[in-house]
């Protein structure tokens, strides 16, 4: 068979077909059938499926874009304070490895940071104050949810002495 035949025969077939939609009342109930319900019955006239005003794709867009930008920002917001945190706890784990290498204790170390520093404290009372013995110096560090929040020294000190700066 010849191919210029064979098209507008199949565009025949493919031409869109829609079946009648009848609206009946049976029992008092509102049905609607492809078949007619009795044999006077009109197929119903049904609004148009899709109905779209042609300004509301560009406004849905639109909102749609403001949507997008907004929550870009929120992460790109989340992000740079992540990253803050990152770099502010890089730069505190620096600050306190130098401060063990030398012996030292400042604020915002972690108890176990201190220890590393000191060793192990001599006394540690309930108000989360831990002191520690170095050679001649006596440390107190108080604590506060695991972090170093005030230090103060002595020197010169005895053991069994106690004198405050």
């Amino acid at each position: 068979m010849n191919i210029r035949l064979l098209l507008p025969l199949l565009t025949l077939f493919a031409l869109p077909t829609q079946a009648a939609v009848y609206k009946c009342t049976l029992n008092g109930q509102l049905q609607y059938s492809d078949k007619p319900c009795a044999r006077e019955a009109q197929p119903a006239t049904l609004p148009p499926l899709t109905e779209m005003d042609a300004a509301k794709p560009s406004a849905l867009s639109k909102q749609y874009d403001q949507s997008v930008a907004h929550d870009k920002k929120a992460r790109d917001a989340a992000d740079a304070a992540w990253v803050k945190a990152q770099q502010a706890e890089a730069k505190r784990a620096v600050q306190a490895r130098e401060a063990i290498i030398h012996h030292r204790v400042h604020k915002g170390m972690t108890r176990s940071e201190v220890a590393s520093a000191l060793g192990s404290p001599e006394s540690s009372d309930a108000l989360g104050r831990s002191t520690y013995r170095d050679g001649t110096r006596q440390i107190i560090v108080s604590f506060e949810n695991d972090h170093a929040t005030r230090i103060s020294e002595a020197s010169g000190l005895r053991r069994g002495h106690r004198r405050h700066k």
